[in-house]
Protein backbone atom coordinates (compact mmCIF):
# COMPACT_ATOMS: atom_id res chain seq x y z
CA UNK A 1 0.00 0.00 0.00
CA UNK A 2 2.32 3.26 -1.20
CA UNK A 3 -0.06 6.02 0.28
CA UNK A 4 0.55 5.12 4.13
CA UNK A 5 4.16 6.73 4.32
CA UNK A 6 2.34 9.42 2.54
CA UNK A 7 -0.26 9.98 5.30
CA UNK A 8 2.59 9.10 8.10
CA UNK A 9 1.12 6.18 8.77
CA UNK A 10 3.82 3.36 10.00
CA UNK A 11 1.48 0.75 10.37
CA UNK A 12 -1.89 -0.48 9.61
CA UNK A 13 -3.49 -3.92 11.07
CA UNK A 14 -7.09 -4.68 10.13
CA UNK A 15 -9.05 -7.80 11.67
CA UNK A 16 -12.32 -9.07 10.04
CA UNK A 17 -13.09 -12.38 12.26
CA UNK A 18 -10.42 -14.19 13.38
CA UNK A 19 -8.56 -13.08 9.82
CA UNK A 20 -5.73 -10.33 10.43
CA UNK A 21 -4.45 -8.53 7.13
CA UNK A 22 -1.21 -6.20 8.35
CA UNK A 23 0.27 -3.39 6.08
CA UNK A 24 3.43 -3.47 5.31
CA UNK A 25 3.21 -7.13 5.23
CA UNK A 26 6.41 -7.39 6.34
CA UNK A 27 6.70 -5.41 9.00
CA UNK A 28 8.95 -6.81 12.10
CA UNK A 29 6.66 -4.97 14.77
CA UNK A 30 3.50 -6.50 13.65
CA UNK A 31 3.53 -9.41 16.18
CA UNK A 32 4.07 -6.73 18.80
CA UNK A 33 1.29 -4.57 17.75
CA UNK A 34 -1.14 -7.54 16.84
CA UNK A 35 -0.80 -8.92 20.71
CA UNK A 36 -0.87 -4.81 22.05
CA UNK A 37 -4.52 -4.62 19.74
CA UNK A 38 -5.86 -8.04 20.79
CA UNK A 39 -5.42 -7.51 24.43
CA UNK A 40 -7.40 -3.45 24.17
CA UNK A 41 -10.04 -5.04 21.84
CA UNK A 42 -10.75 -7.88 24.10
CA UNK A 43 -11.09 -5.88 27.07
CA UNK A 44 -13.35 -3.54 25.62
CA UNK A 45 -15.58 -5.90 24.34
CA UNK A 46 -15.07 -7.34 27.95
CA UNK A 47 -16.88 -4.34 29.36
CA UNK A 48 -19.81 -4.10 26.59
CA UNK A 49 -18.32 -0.26 25.72
CA UNK A 50 -18.82 0.61 21.77
CA UNK A 51 -14.92 1.07 20.66
CA UNK A 52 -15.93 3.45 18.41
CA UNK A 53 -12.34 5.32 18.47
CA UNK A 54 -9.36 5.16 20.87
CA UNK A 55 -6.12 7.04 20.75
CA UNK A 56 -3.02 6.02 22.63
CA UNK A 57 -0.06 8.24 22.64
CA UNK A 58 3.14 7.40 23.52
CA UNK A 59 7.04 8.56 22.21
CA UNK A 60 5.54 10.81 19.61
CA UNK A 61 3.25 8.33 18.47
CA UNK A 62 -0.42 7.67 18.32
CA UNK A 63 -1.86 3.57 18.42
CA UNK A 64 -5.21 4.17 17.35
CA UNK A 65 -7.99 1.50 17.63
CA UNK A 66 -11.43 1.41 15.83
CA UNK A 67 -14.71 -0.96 14.86
CA UNK A 68 -16.71 -0.42 11.83
CA UNK A 69 -19.23 -3.17 12.02
CA UNK A 70 -17.98 -6.24 12.87
CA UNK A 71 -14.15 -4.68 11.36
CA UNK A 72 -11.44 -3.84 13.52
CA UNK A 73 -8.72 -1.42 12.54
CA UNK A 74 -5.14 -0.17 14.34
CA UNK A 75 -3.17 2.62 13.30
CA UNK A 76 0.03 2.92 14.49
CA UNK A 77 1.06 7.03 12.96
CA UNK A 78 2.88 10.05 13.45
CA UNK A 79 -0.24 11.86 14.40
CA UNK A 80 -3.90 11.50 15.09
CA UNK A 81 -5.61 9.94 12.89
CA UNK A 82 -9.42 9.35 12.16
CA UNK A 83 -11.11 6.12 10.44
CA UNK A 84 -12.77 8.11 7.93
CA UNK A 85 -9.10 8.98 6.72
CA UNK A 86 -8.30 5.22 7.08
CA UNK A 87 -11.23 4.12 5.11
CA UNK A 88 -10.74 6.52 2.25
CA UNK A 89 -7.15 5.15 2.08
CA UNK A 90 -8.49 1.27 1.60
CA UNK A 91 -11.07 2.89 -0.80
CA UNK A 92 -8.08 4.47 -3.21
CA UNK A 93 -6.20 1.17 -3.45
CA UNK A 94 -9.01 -0.89 -4.63
CA UNK A 95 -9.93 1.55 -6.77
CA UNK A 96 -6.03 1.34 -8.54
CA UNK A 97 -5.69 -0.78 -11.16
CA UNK A 98 -4.51 -4.44 -10.58
CA UNK A 99 -1.74 -5.19 -12.78
CA UNK A 100 -2.71 -7.90 -15.42
CA UNK A 101 -0.85 -11.36 -14.91
CA UNK A 102 -0.34 -12.83 -19.07
CA UNK A 103 -2.40 -15.65 -19.12
CA UNK A 104 -1.86 -18.84 -19.11
CA UNK A 105 -2.56 -21.21 -21.86
CA UNK A 106 -3.90 -24.58 -20.92
CA UNK A 107 -3.20 -28.02 -22.00
CA UNK A 108 -6.32 -30.16 -22.94
CA UNK A 109 -6.95 -32.02 -19.86
CA UNK A 110 -7.00 -36.09 -20.87
CA UNK A 111 -10.08 -37.57 -20.37
CA UNK A 112 -10.42 -39.23 -16.84
CA UNK A 113 -13.41 -40.72 -15.01
CA UNK A 114 -14.16 -38.36 -12.37
CA UNK A 115 -14.11 -40.08 -9.03
CA UNK A 116 -17.20 -40.10 -6.89
CA UNK A 117 -17.31 -37.24 -4.07
CA UNK A 118 -16.50 -38.71 -0.31
CA UNK A 119 -19.99 -38.32 1.53
CA UNK A 120 -20.28 -35.19 3.69
CA UNK A 121 -18.78 -36.04 7.20
CA UNK A 122 -21.74 -36.71 10.06
CA UNK A 123 -21.55 -33.89 12.77
CA UNK A 124 -22.32 -35.60 15.71
CA UNK A 125 -22.95 -33.62 18.58
CA UNK A 126 -20.87 -32.94 21.50
CA UNK A 127 -21.04 -33.16 25.11
CA UNK A 128 -21.90 -29.47 27.03
CA UNK A 129 -19.62 -30.46 29.90
CA UNK A 130 -16.71 -30.58 27.47
CA UNK A 131 -17.20 -26.40 27.54
CA UNK A 132 -16.52 -26.27 30.88
CA UNK A 133 -13.41 -28.50 30.49
CA UNK A 134 -12.19 -26.52 27.42
CA UNK A 135 -12.70 -23.31 30.22
CA UNK A 136 -10.74 -24.50 32.38
CA UNK A 137 -7.99 -25.77 30.61
CA UNK A 138 -8.20 -22.02 28.82
CA UNK A 139 -7.95 -20.62 32.16
CA UNK A 140 -4.85 -22.76 32.94
CA UNK A 141 -3.05 -21.11 29.73
CA UNK A 142 -4.37 -17.54 30.12
CA UNK A 143 -5.26 -15.97 33.27
CA UNK A 144 -7.44 -13.35 33.41
CA UNK A 145 -7.90 -13.15 29.94
CA UNK A 146 -9.38 -16.64 29.61
CA UNK A 147 -12.57 -15.62 30.59
CA UNK A 148 -13.03 -12.93 28.01
CA UNK A 149 -11.41 -14.20 25.60
CA UNK A 150 -13.71 -17.70 25.64
CA UNK A 151 -17.22 -15.82 25.68
CA UNK A 152 -15.73 -14.02 22.54
CA UNK A 153 -14.38 -16.47 20.64
CA UNK A 154 -18.01 -18.25 21.55
CA UNK A 155 -19.45 -15.18 20.37
CA UNK A 156 -18.00 -15.16 17.37
CA UNK A 157 -18.88 -18.54 16.15
CA UNK A 158 -22.41 -18.26 17.03
CA UNK A 159 -22.18 -21.64 18.98
CA UNK A 160 -24.62 -22.84 22.03
CA UNK A 161 -23.09 -25.56 23.95
CA UNK A 162 -26.08 -27.69 24.35
CA UNK A 163 -26.42 -27.56 20.68
CA UNK A 164 -22.52 -27.86 19.41
CA UNK A 165 -21.84 -30.22 16.76
CA UNK A 166 -17.95 -32.03 16.08
CA UNK A 167 -17.25 -29.68 13.53
CA UNK A 168 -18.64 -26.17 15.45
CA UNK A 169 -16.57 -27.21 18.50
CA UNK A 170 -13.37 -28.11 16.44
CA UNK A 171 -13.39 -24.54 14.68
CA UNK A 172 -14.10 -22.97 18.02
CA UNK A 173 -11.36 -24.41 19.57
CA UNK A 174 -8.96 -23.47 16.55
CA UNK A 175 -10.01 -19.89 16.68
CA UNK A 176 -10.05 -20.09 20.52
CA UNK A 177 -6.12 -21.20 19.85
CA UNK A 178 -5.56 -18.71 17.57
CA UNK A 179 -6.42 -15.49 19.79
CA UNK A 180 -4.41 -17.17 22.80
CA UNK A 181 -1.25 -16.92 20.22
CA UNK A 182 -1.55 -13.17 20.41
CA UNK A 183 -1.08 -13.39 23.96
CA UNK A 184 0.99 -16.25 25.40
CA UNK A 185 2.41 -16.95 21.76
CA UNK A 186 2.51 -19.74 19.11
CA UNK A 187 4.09 -22.49 21.52
CA UNK A 188 2.25 -22.34 24.26
CA UNK A 189 -0.97 -21.96 22.11
CA UNK A 190 -0.40 -24.84 20.14
CA UNK A 191 0.09 -27.15 22.94
CA UNK A 192 -2.93 -25.39 25.11
CA UNK A 193 -5.18 -26.16 21.42
CA UNK A 194 -3.65 -29.96 21.30
CA UNK A 195 -5.39 -30.58 24.65
CA UNK A 196 -8.25 -28.78 23.62
CA UNK A 197 -8.70 -30.86 20.63
CA UNK A 198 -8.19 -34.44 22.72
CA UNK A 199 -11.54 -32.99 24.50
CA UNK A 200 -13.35 -34.25 21.39
CA UNK A 201 -14.77 -37.31 20.61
Amino acid sequence: MKDLKEKNIELLIIQKGNEFTAFPENDIRIKAYKKIFTILKEAFQFSGLPLEGMHLKYNDNYFSIFEKGSVFYSVLSSREISLEEILNILKEEKKAPAEKKPEKVKDKPVTQVEKPKAPPEEDIKVSPEIFEKIKEITEDYLGAFAITIYENQLKDAKIKPEEATFKKTKRFILNLQKAASMIIGPSQSKEMGSKLLKLLP
